[in-house]
Order: C-alpha cells, then sequence, then structure tokens
C-alpha cells in the first residue's frame, strides 16, 4: 500500500471543488454562499485504504530508464585464433597426424623458439587458406621467414633439441604444401623433406627411441614417401634404415597401412624410372605387373575389422553411385583401401599405355590385356565410388558417428544449403576423397555417367562441406583436362590438407 498523507476533514462539497472549508458547526461558509446544503465533515481519525500497486508500478515504470549496458568481451588475438585453429584439425580434433605436438600444446614441456615459430608459421598459413586472406597469407610468409632463421640458429643447439627441431622441419615443409599449390612447384616437393632427413641423419636414428620421438618419424616417413611419389624421386636408402627402426620398435610388421606404405615406395622407385628412361618398355611393364599383383595380394589378405561392408540400397540415392555403398571401420582404412585402388588404377593405365605402343610398333595384338587392364580400372573405380557416401553425406554416416559429431565442441559454420555444423574430422573425412574420386572419374575406364557423377558430388562437397578445391576438381573433370595426377595432387595442396 502507498501512504497518501492523513485525509482532510473538509465536507464533501469543499474537497471536490478544492475550496477552504471553515468547518462551522451547522455549515461551511462556501456552502452558505453557494445555498447549498453542507452533509456535514470526515473524521479525521477516519484510515482510508486505497490499492495504489497498479499506479505505483506505472509511475515506477515511467521514471525507469534502461541502463547502457557495455559489451564485455576479450578479444583474442589473430596468432590465437590460427594457433586454435591448427590444434582442431591436426593435433586433436582432425586427422591426429601431427598428436605428436599435443605435450607442447598442454604445456607439459615449454615450446622451443624454433616449434613456437613454425607453429604460428603454418597455422597463419591455414587460417589464411580458409578465409582466402590475402594479408593473412602475407603475415603468414613474415612468421615463415622468422621461423627459417631461428631454425638456423637452433641448428647449434645440443642434441637434446632433437624433437623439437625435426617436428618444427616438418611443419615448415607442410607451410610449403599449403601456401604452394601450383602444379610447376611439385618438382621441388621433396626439399623440406630432403632438409628434415639430413637433419635426422646427423642426430641418429638410434636416438629416437621413446613414443613422441617415434611419432615424429612417423610423419616424416609418410611426407617422404609421397614426396618421392609426387616429384617421381627414388626412395633414399638411409629412409629404408629409418623404416626399419620404426617397425621393429612399433611392432608395424603386419599392419596393413605398413604393407602399402611399402609398396607405395617401390611404385615412387617405378615412378622414376619410367619417367627418367632408365628400364626398356618390357621391363617397365613387368615391374608394373608385379607391382599391381603385390598390392592386390594385399587387399585379399586384409584383415576383417579393415573390410568394408557392402550395403545395396533398395532405391537410389544421388549420392550412391549404382545403389551401392561401402561402410568402413573409420577413415583410416578408407585412405589406405582408396591409396592403394588409385595407385593399382594409375598402374593399369600405363599398361594400357604400353599395351598401345607394343601394337603401334610391333604390329602385335594386346586386346585381351588391355581388356583385363580395363576391367581391372573400372572395378577398382565403382569402389572408389563406393566408399565416398559414408562420409559425403551425413544421411549416409553411422548413427554413432553422427552422435560423436554432433556432440564436438569445436566445429565449423554451416555452408551454403548446409543446415548442420561440420566438425574438422567431418571436413577432413571428404578431404580425403577427393584425389581418389578424380582418379577413377577421369581414368580410361570412366563413362559419362561416372564423370557426371563424380563432377556433382565435387560441387556438393564444395557448396555443403566449402571446401573450395573440390569445385576445381569439378571444373578440371567438366574441362576434360589432361593435367598430371600428381600434379593435381600438389593443386590439391597433398598432405597439406589430407594429413
Amino acid at each position: 500500500m502507498v501512504f497518501r498523507g492523513r485525509p482532510s476533514k473538509a465536507c464533501q462539497r469543499c474537497r471536490a471543488r478544492r475550496l477552504k472549508c471553515d468547518y462551522r458547526p451547522d455549515s461551511c461558509t462556501p456552502c452558505l454562499r453557494a445555498a447549498v446544503v453542507c452533509h456535514g465533515y470526515r473524521d479525521p481519525q477516519a484510515i482510508r485504504i486505497v490499492d495504489q500497486t497498479e499506479d505505483a508500478r506505472c509511475k515506477a515504470l515511467l521514471k525507469w530508464k534502461p541502463a547502457r549496458l557495455t559489451e564485455a568481451s576479450l578479444s583474442v588475438s589473430i596468432d590465437v585464433q590460427a594457433r586454435m585453429v591448427f590444434f582442431a584439425h591436426y593435433v586433436s580434433v582432425g586427422s591426429r597426424g601431427w598428436d605428436f605436438l599435443i605435450r607442447w600444446e598442454r604445456g607439459t614441456e615449454m615450446v622451443p623458439r624454433w616449434l613456437d615459430a613454425s607453429i604460428d608459421a603454418v597455422s597463419l598459413a591455414l587460417l589464411a587458406h580458409h578465409h582466402v586472406s590475402a594479408p593473412l597469407l602475407t603475415l603468414a610468409r613474415q612468421r615463415y621467414a622468422l621461423a627459417l632463421r631461428v631454425m638456423k640458429q637452433a641448428l647449434s643447439f645440443p642434441p637434446t633439441a632433437r624433437d623439437s627441431l625435426i617436428a618444427a622441419s616438418l611443419l615448415l615443409d607442410l607451410f610449403e604444401k599449403i601456401t604452394h599449390t601450383d602444379a610447376s612447384v611439385i618438382q621441388f616437393w621433396p626439399s623440406h623433406v630432403n632438409g628434415t632427413l639430413a637433419l635426422i641423419q646427423k642426430i641418429g636414428v638410434e636416438h629416437f627411441q621413446d613414443h613422441y620421438s617415434l611419432r615424429i618419424m612417423s610423419r616424416f616417413l609418410t611426407n617422404y614417401i609421397i614426396s618421392c611419389v609426387a616429384s617421381a624421386h627414388v626412395v633414399s636408402n638411409d629412409v629404408l634404415i629409418l623404416r626399419d627402426h620404426l617397425e621393429r620398435h612399433l611392432n608395424l610388421k603386419d599392419d596393413p597401412k605398413w604393407k602399402i606404405s611399402g609398396l607405395t615406395m617401390q611404385y615412387a622407385s617405378f615412378l622414376s624410372a619410367v619417367q627418367t628412361g632408365r628400364w626398356s618398355l618390357q621391363d617397365g611393364m613387368t615391374r608394373a605387373q608385379d607391382l599391381d599383383q603385390a598390392l592386390l595380394a594385399i587387399s585379399r589378405d586384409m584383415p576383417p575389422e579393415w573390410q568394408p561392408d557392402r550395403r545395396i540400397l533398395r532405391y537410389p540415392l544421388p549420392h550412391v553411385y549404382g545403389q551401392e555403398m561401402d561402410f568402413y571401420r573409420d577413415r583410416h582404412a578408407t585412405q589406405a583401401w582408396n591409396v592403394l585402388r588409385q595407385v593399382r588404377i594409375q598402374l593399369n593405365e600405363y599398361l594400357l599405355d604400353s599395351y598401345e605402343t607394343l601394337n603401334a610398333i610391333h604390329g602385335g595384338n594386346q586386346l585381351a590385356a588391355s581388356e583385363v587392364a580395363l576391367r581391372n580400372i573400372a572395378a577398382l573405380s565403382l569402389e572408389v565410388y563406393a566408399s565416398v557416401p559414408q562420409y559425403a553425406s551425413y544421411a549416409c554416416r553411422p548413427r554413432c558417428s553422427q552422435g560423436q559429431a554432433d556432440g564436438t565442441d569445436l566445429s565449423v559454420v554451416p555452408q551454403k544449403g548446409c543446415n548442420k555444423v561440420h566438425t574438422p574430422s567431418e571436413l577432413l573425412d571428404c578431404y580425403t576423397l577427393l584425389f581418389p574420386m578424380y582418379i577413377a572419374a577421369r581414368s580410361k575406364a570412366a563413362t559419362v555417367d561416372q564423370r557426371q557423377w563424380a563432377s556433382s558430388m565435387f560441387r556438393y562437397i564444395s557448396d555443403h562441406f566449402g571446401i573450395r578445391n573440390a569445385l576445381l576438381l569439378a571444373q578440371l573433370l567438366d574441362q576434360n583436362s589432361d593435367i598430371s595426377p600428381w600434379c593435381i595432387y600438389a593443386m590439391l595442396g597433398g598432405y597439406g590438407f589430407a594429413a
């Protein structure tokens, strides 16, 4: 209740007209002058109670002015943002191929200056690629130059810094792959990994014994083999020694991916010999057939948990070619299978070209052998297409995969035509499909229908997942461009994005 003051004892007429009542016993003077009946005076002790709640509320609201709140937020530097993106994509959530950096991320060890500068450079380069930002790329190149200077000084440090030096060297190589995606740079790909190899030789392979050191060596070996294949260079004997060291300490002899990487090294030597003309045509064909059979043997000996689960759909889906799709246990198994397939496709294409050359030179009939190679390419291409829906089509993802993705904090904003937030891991799933799809769609066994489907999938991945390089592949496929597959691999950023 609101106190409105003591009630007046004046008569009713004086109160209504706000006249001065003189309280005379019979009638007040204002009433006498007006010649009206005075109805008497009120008891001043009477208590008048009025519910003023609503009136008081309205008056208070009229007087209230909203307070102007200033935005309270902490600005995060671009370097910190870039590092968050890098660690999300490469260390903790996405590929985890660089998980050996986790000990420096968590602060369990002090980050050396050369490693810190290298992480800054590659993080900014990755952010510049995501946002297509020239200023960010310029800043990344400045940090790269700083990292090179610091690395040069660090080479005089004692062997206790060996892990961080090798990791920094690999990061600088990663920077090159992210920022230099021109097809012309493919011949210079091994430059950084050769420098890393020289550093490993200087330190000594025997000094790399603990878990993190061996993980760093595994990362180096993967990058080195891919660089040799892409640039058609022979694998160094020193790398073979390093590979034996890793096989013993990590017990990798029976690992399917390890077996495939061993044959991939042979494929690098094969490409080098073919490019330099070191072998005759017959020798090259024999080596290609032997390597193809070795890869086929690995595919037949894959353990059950690595085998894909084939599904036949009862009705067509736009993201499933031929209503057949395969489910794999994870991206790593899918990637291993597709590496095997794309190498076999290229080997069989080499055999097809060789058969045509033999027919032209000797006039022999190699039709039966050509048909076998063509059937191999067609079958391998269909297997590549069947691996796409599990990752590129959200509707086809296993329920557990969807739940894990939805519950992940680090994510990427939805892209055009997409109502779902994608995690770094899901983006990497799709990125690893691009090169095998392109190899299959541009092969000699690809039909017009397959090319159109692959082109539409590239455009869908570009729009839905925001992977710009997928659109580049769609355009190259539509133009029927005759570009070396490994030049295309360099244009995609190589292992810079599909680590």
